[in-house]
């Protein structure tokens, strides 16, 4: 009745703001200032009131208005107009309380929900709207705005969602503010990224209507004063992920009896993870099970992203494809910032600003206006990054061009290249787990280099990037760099270089002697020597011939480990002039020198070559002196004198800590466990340690490495139960972090050296390997249990391996 009332007056909403200023008794100067209109624009409008009213005062108006009811709150506006989505919400809890707990602060309010097309903006936006309606009392509306192409559509369409009529030419937007000014509204505005004029209409309401908070959707940043920007990123696709549930929804939409066995759950993750967690390209996947199984899926994804795709009527057009979301946002930049995107589609995973510039010649503006687009995303201090399905289209966008991929690789091969020697140079001095984490950061761009300088055979440049053995073994990058180089050694022509086949020989034996794996260490670093004799590199293979000495005399005796050991020196002593400042095997010739004999049993002269190296050796090189006082201690621990033993542990320990060398601190604490009342404490702490170099570098296995390092050290010596405890610590490490084919190769590590001391365990260990292991792992579980006359039956399935069996193996 109302409604039909001011239709039939067409009485629009400014009026009757200022008729019910008029009925609080407010004076034309006050209504001017409260609703910032001029007072000559208020006595238009009373004139206009008066007019459709048929009254000639105010008296009359009021009265009149509230005979009418005009003065109800009876928009006909139900609560919200949210839209209803045919499926389940999944998953982004954290992101959902974060953004609850911004539009209800009452200090917010304007937040932007930014990122990529397909990253699911709008739905997480339609989602927090819906849990904020108790939180807004004059309610929570939904603008959509794809559709609209023009600011005069936009404001219509604002106007059209809040029931707001037209009064008169120009005025629309006036109206809309007038009826936002006193209600507490949530407004939200999806799909803004190209109606960008729209913005300083969006920052007039929220200036002139107070109570009213606004949420938009964007693939660009408004770039407003006051704007929270709420990035969005990935479905989570670790573990039970959220990322694998909204697969499974979309799955059991279309297939109804669709169940999931372990095997296929793993499936399943490996396709969340191909498209890095988007959820439009996980549910365009998704619609492919109709016809095909998940194997097939999961190779077509990797195949193409043009497999991404859909036909169903009630998506729209731009989220029909993974392609048409690209095309839509690469016609959004200017035609710099797509040859920006080109240059940096080289990278292979996240990179520095100084990489980006140097590479790409990329100015900080021009990573702040894509940071706006949402084609990258910052990762950290200084760390940028590319979605990969951003980047694939990117690299497309590159290889269209005749001359910028030559020129863009060189740069980016060189500037790797540059950047493993120059921190190679840092790490060896000054080795600490965060410096470790910053250059562990590159491991996928380096990768991508040598790769890259394979595949167009530039020899001479990849003679210098094998400096990247220095980093692998510094790092803890072992298998990584052992695979790299035998791959790169098994596939190298004949025209290239000796001195790169000898690196690649020589690091071979350096990662074989990390791995422990003793029988390669000698061969690699014998068939080093003779390619590397007479160059700048000869005493790579020197320390290469020494860490085979270490392990000699548990095989060949300790007379045929000194005469291995003597080679090296004398191969050291006759490097060329100029190229013997290689301070890495300057200090890991005397080191490995003394472990050969630590190992051997003789901890006197062990001793000898230590202490002095401890006292010489320059105070930017803490991280080894650390873990020289350690050996030094274990050695004066093997000869009876205790208190100077604690007192290098003590120390070792102390100092450790102080300059972050978790390595050293993490076999400080073990030694001090012998013997502190609160040994489990320090033991305790020594995990922590190695777990501590886990979640700060990124790189688990270094940490799990480093447990083994420990233990079979001791094995070694040995000391068979306290390796028992180290090796178990290590595959515990696994086991939490769900590494079941990391976990099952360690093991088969444990079972061979287990296997001359404790053959019933190490049996026990294979047949684990055989019942839960796949590929050649069990293959070669099988080979060493059939050799000891157990036979073994194939398993169909390969479930994860329970903590309560792996615990039973080290009863």
């Amino acid at each position: 009745m109302v409604a039909a009332i001011r239709e039939t007056l067409e009485i629009n909403t400014r009026e009757i703001e200022i008729l019910a200023l008029v009925a609080e008794g407010h004076t034309n100067q006050e209504i001017a200032a409260e609703t910032d209109l001029t007072l000559n624009t208020v006595k238009w409008y009373l004139k206009e009131i008066f007019s459709k009213m048929h009254v000639n005062n105010r008296t009359q108006a009021v009265a009149r208005a509230r005979e009418w009811n005009l003065f109800a709150d009876d928009n006909q506006l139900p609560s919200h107009n949210l839209p209803y989505a045919l499926t389940p919400f999944v998953g982004r809890e954290d992101e959902l309380q974060r953004l609850h707990e911004l539009l209800t602060s009452g200090t917010t309010r304007l937040v932007t929900i930014h990122g990529i097309g397909g990253i699911g903006k709008t739905r997480l936006a339609v989602e927090v709207a819906r849990r904020c309606h108790d939180d807004f009392p004059d309610g929570v509306y939904f603008v959509p705005l794809a559709s609209i192409q023009s600011l005069d559509e936009a404001i219509a369409s604002i106007a059209k969602t809040l029931r707001i009529t037209k009064s008169g030419q120009g005025q629309l937007l006036g109206d809309i503010i007038a009826f936002l000014r006193r209600k507490a509204v949530l407004l939200v505005m999806d799909n803004l990224e190209h109606l960008l004029k729209l913005v300083p209409t969006l920052d007039q309401l929220l200036t002139q209507a107070p109570s009213t908070t606004l949420l938009t959707t964007s693939r660009q940043a408004l770039n407003l004063h006051g704007e929270t920007l709420f990035n969005l990123g990935n479905l989570n696709t670790d573990g039970d992920h959220d990322a694998a549930a909204l697969f499974e929804q979309v799955v059991r939409i279309i297939q109804p009896s669709f169940e999931t066995t372990p095997h296929q759950q793993t499936i399943i993750t490996d396709i969340c993870q191909l498209v890095e967690g988007m959820p439009l390209a996980i549910e365009l996947a998704a619609t492919w099970i109709h016809l095909l199984p998940l194997e097939a899926i999961r190779d077509e994804i990797q195949q193409s992203f043009d497999f991404l795709s859909s036909d169903m009527s009630n998506l729209p057009h731009r989220h029909r494809s993974i392609r048409a979301v690209m095309e839509s946002t690469w016609s959004h930049l200017t035609p710099p910032q797509q040859q920006a995107m080109a240059r940096l589609s080289v990278f292979n995973g996240s990179f520095s600003y100084e990489a980006a510039q140097q590479i790409g010649g990329e100015s900080l503006f021009t990573l702040k206006q894509l940071l706006s687009h949402a084609l990258i995303q910052r990762m950290g201090p200084n760390r940028f990054e590319l979605h990969d399905l951003v980047r694939q289209y990117a690299h497309e966008q590159l290889d269209k061009d005749a001359e910028l991929p030559h020129t863009t690789y060189q740069r980016f091969a060189h500037f790797y290249v540059e950047f493993v020697s120059r921190e190679v140079d840092i790490l060896r001095f000054t080795w600490n787990i965060d410096l470790v984490a910053g250059i562990s950061a590159d491991l996928h761009n380096i990768l991508r280099v040598w790769d890259y300088l394979r595949e167009v055979q530039h020899w001479e440049l990849l003679v210098q990037a094998a400096d990247f053995g220095y980093w692998a073994d510094l790092s803890g990058w072992w298998q990584e760099g052992y695979t790299l180089f035998e791959d790169t050694l098994h596939h190298l022509p004949s025209t290239a270089p000796p001195a790169l086949r000898g690196r690649l020989l020589a690091f071979l034996a350096i990662m074989s002697y990390r791995l422990r794996l003793n029988d390669r260490i000698l061969p690699f670093a014998y068939d080093s020597r003779p390619a590397l004799e007479g160059t700048a590199y000869q005493s790579e293979a020197a320390i290469a011939l020494a860490f085979g000495a270490v392990f000699q005399p548990a095989t060949a005796g300790l007379e045929a480990a000194k005469e291995t050991m003597q080679l090296a020196e004398e191969l050291m002593k006759a490097t060329p002039a100029g190229a013997n400042q290689n301070q890495y095997a300057v200090i890991g010739l005397p080191t490995a020198r003394g472990g050969m004999y630590m190992l051997a049993g003789d901890s006197a002269r062990a001793i000898a070559d230590f202490e002095p190296l401890i006292q010489n050796m320059p105070t930017t090189t803490t991280w080894l002196i650390d873990l020289l006082r350690v050996h030094t201690g274990a050695c004066y621990l093997d000869l009876g004198q205790t208190d100077i033993a604690y007192h290098y542990f003590e120390t070792g320990y102390t100092s450790s800590l102080r300059s972050n060398q978790a390595l050293a601190a993490a076999g400080a604490a073990y030694y001090l466990s012998l013997r502190d009342n609160d040994g489990q404490f320090r033991y305790e702490t020594m995990l922590e340690r190695l777990q501590e170099i886990s979640d700060t570098t990124g790189n688990l296995l270094l940490a799990c490495r480093m447990t083994l390092y420990f233990g079979t050290y001791l094995y070694l010596r040995r000391r068979l139960e306290a390796a028992l405890h180290l090796f178990l610590s290590a595959l515990l490490m696994l086991h939490r972090q769900e590494e079941q084919s990391t976990l099952m190769a360690f093991m088969l590590q444990i079972a061979q050296w287990l296997q001359p001391v404790q053959p019933e365990r190490a049996s026990r260990l294979l047949q684990c390997i055989a019942e839960y292991g796949e590929g050649p792992l069990y293959e070669a579980a099988e080979g060493l249990l059939r050799k000891q006359g157990v036979e073994v039956t194939p398993q169909q399935t390969r479930p994860p391996l329970l903590l309560e069996q792996l615990m039973a193996l080290f009863d």
